[in-house]
């Protein structure tokens, strides 16, 4: 996976499926996803899911919800300003999955490891503790964890959110200081819009069917 900001280079890979046209494979091969209708947001919502995990995500307003752009990066789904591309655009957002086990043993392991390797490999890199982003559904809050490098403009702002079978990242990359700082608002909102759904297989699948058949009948 190739991503425009350095820091993210580092982190521990996951998998996350995003839209797709076809109908959804057998869990244990998943590599779609599908759009979901939005309920009170100005942008669209995506339904997300794979191995042990299914949440939605709403884009901000004024964001676009990117569901081919990433894919070669490994990531179905990207957001950015409308005015924007994935590939032009100075701040964008996306997601993560890391599954639970091994070294991913719960969200604070994964915080843990990702500062490690960050400081580790990134010269003069300063990570700060962010303020708290409560999620949808009144189910608690993201921890956010702040990443900034002294010799270049790159900075992130990272969202960890734990699940019973994986941890969940939702992450911000702006390529200066002030596109970043201007983007922060809509990385609290797309936090924000978080909502659990299932991560279990029979209850995945049903997600999945009822929003392939919410898009056939729009």
């Amino acid at each position: 996976m190739i991503l425009r900001c350095l820091f993210l280079l580092l982190l521990a890979p996951g998998v996350l499926w995003g839209q797709g046209d076809s109908v959804p494979p057998p869990l244990d091969s998943l590599d779609t996803g599908v759009a979901v209708r939005p309920v009170d947001s100005v942008g669209p919502a995506v339904l997300l899911f794979g191995e042990r995990h299914a949440f939605t995500v709403r884009a901000p307003g004024g964001w676009v919800a990117d569901r081919r752009s990433g894919l070669g990066q490994g990531l179905p789904t990207v957001f950015y300003p409308e005015e924007e591309s994935w590939v032009g655009s100075p701040v964008v957002l996306y997601c993560q999955v890391l599954l639970r086990g091994g070294t991913v043993e719960d969200r604070n392991g994964a915080i843990a490891s990702d500062v490690a390797r960050i400081r580790r490999t990134n010269a003069g890199v300063v990570v700060t503790e962010g303020d708290s982003i409560p999620i949808g559904n009144g189910h608690g809050a993201a921890a956010v964890r702040i990443v900034r490098g002294r010799t270049n403009g790159n900075s992130e702002a990272i969202a960890y959110i734990e699940e019973r079978g994986s941890v969940v990242l939702l992450i911000l990359c702006g390529r200066t200081h002030d596109s970043f700082e201007d983007a922060l608002p809509a990385f609290r909102v797309l936090v924000g819009s978080y909502i659990f759904v299932a991560d279990d297989r029979e209850n995945i699948l049903r997600a999945v069917e009822a929003a392939n058949d919410w898009s056939a009948k729009e």
